[in-house]
């Protein structure tokens, strides 16, 4: 996965902005010959560690422009972290990006491509187990399925909320997979969790289906679901503490 949400890293995320494109990006776009276009690459910031160690932490968006094939041409802060340090290490990566090939869908603002960072210090990733969490102890060895289609999914947006709220009321989890961000959103009654690692966001619900545990799995993604794609196969395998044996 491209991103990373863990203690002493930072994150970054593809956001959904509400303005319409830019005409003359969608022009450069749609005349320019973008059959042998890079992929995409978003890698994330380093966390400078002397801002690591001194526990400070920042939240901010770069904005990008970018050619025909989504190679960036300019980065600038839309909303600065409150530290130049972060700033800086945020504008350092985002000029190394490839967003791939622009897509129709994409919402931009003034023609430029936006992308919330984050860093979060050590200090505040303290975790909790799964089942201080609330991972019901049944679900040891689940069934894992994809969410049904007729299931109401949030948005990529929506979903990111929902894990900072969780974030922010201390609900962490340790990191389920080698990257990113696992926080309980749910209930004691109505047991819901989410994964993030910057544009990919999963929801595990685990029900129980003619008496046998089952994980209902949805996924959502930014800028478009279909990046979710490629990722579905490995999150169908279970959590680590949470195998699936189907």
């Amino acid at each position: 996965m491209d991103f990373l949400i863990v203690a002493g890293v930072a994150c970054l995320a593809a956001a959904q902005a509400a303005m319409p494109a830019h005409a003359q990006s969608q022009a450069q776009a749609a005349a320019a010959d973008t059959r042998d276009c890079p992929v995409r690459q978003l890698h994330p910031p380093k966390y400078p560690m002397s801002m690591a160690k001194a526990g400070r932490g920042g939240h901010g968006t770069v904005s990008v422009a970018f050619d025909a094939c989504g190679r960036v041409t300019d980065a600038r802060m839309a909303r600065k972290t409150g530290w130049r340090e972060l700033d800086e290490a945020s504008l350092d990566v985002a000029r190394t990006w490839t967003l791939g090939k622009p897509q129709p869908d994409w919402k931009l603002v003034d023609g430029r491509y936006e992308a919330p960072v984050d860093f979060f210090s050590p200090s505040q990733l303290k975790t909790s187990s799964p089942k201080q969490l609330g991972w019901p102890s049944t679900h040891r060895r689940p069934r894992y399925e994809m969410e049904s289609a007729s299931e109401k999914v949030p948005t990529f947006a929506e979903a990111r909320s929902l894990v900072f709220a969780a974030f922010a009321q201390g609900r962490i989890g340790p990191p389920v997979y080698q990257r990113g961000l696992f926080v309980a959103t749910g209930s004691a009654a109505a047991p819901e969790f989410w994964y993030q690692n910057g544009s990919l966001a999963a929801r595990y619900r685990p029900i129980v289906e003619n008496g046998e545990p089952v994980v209902r799995v949805a996924l959502v993604c930014a800028p478009t679901q279909a990046d979710c794609t490629q990722h579905q196969p490995d999150l169908l395998k279970g959590l680590p503490f949470a195998r699936a044996r189907n």
